[in-house]
């Protein structure tokens, strides 16, 4: 679903999907005609070029995915999840029990950050990928590349390891520059509360 949320992204079928990214996505119809209607209802209520940042309501099947008998059993996944980018975090839904303290107005740095993603991505699909993903470091760069991060599973995972005691980690930012994690001088605190965040828009970390 998230492939559809970029600006100016055309409804693509489950077919189309997988040709374009050799995916084994399952057929489903049914889904497929439910999504359609609503995204093209939610998108004429949104500025073409503007990220979609509302939920969507459609419900798709359940369908079985049978894994190598090596590794899991049979599970569950649905195809919302599937039409995910796998690369990344799966974008997870916010626990309706969770109460959040009310968060920094953080308007003209989404913008900045939106306008430097939409700069350098080469396709509308890379932009909600990184917008989803990106992490954010206020740390002592003077260009925002330096500040930025690709939430990837390999750096994120680096992150984890920094928060656990581990100071020899590094994470390429998007100036292209591979630095220690020690030398952003994180927050502990700020940065184990973003790695607490689901994915699904930018994330911030504190560095003192």
């Amino acid at each position: 679903m998230n492939y559809h949320r970029a600006p100016r992204a055309k409804f693509t079928s489950i077919a189309e999907y997988n040709r374009k990214f050799g995916a084994q996505v399952p057929d489903n119809k049914a889904f497929e005609t439910e999504f359609k209607r609503e995204l093209t209802k939610i998108r004429s209520q949104t500025d073409p070029n503007e990220y979609i940042q509302r939920r969507f309501k459609t419900k798709p099947v359940m369908v079985k995915k049978v894994i190598e008998p090596e590794s899991k059993p049979v599970r569950e996944v649905s195809v919302a999840d599937a039409l995910d980018d796998f690369d990344y975090e799966e974008v997870a839904p916010p626990k309706a029990t969770v109460v959040e303290p009310p968060k920094p107005d953080r308007s003209k740095l989404l913008q900045k950050i939106r306008d430097h993603l939409t700069e350098h991505a080469p396709d509308s699909e890379t932009f909600a990928r990184d917008f989803a993903h990106v992490v954010h470091f206020n740390n002592s760069a003077k260009k925002l590349s330096g500040q930025l991060m690709k939430g990837r599973d390999r750096y994120m995972d680096r992150l984890r390891a920094y928060v656990g005691g581990d100071k020899s980690v590094s994470v390429r930012m998007m100036n292209n520059r591979e630095i220690l994690v020690s030398s952003l001088n994180p927050n502990i605190e700020s940065l184990k509360s973003m790695l607490k965040l689901p994915v699904g828009e930018p994330r911030f970390c504190d560095c003192c």
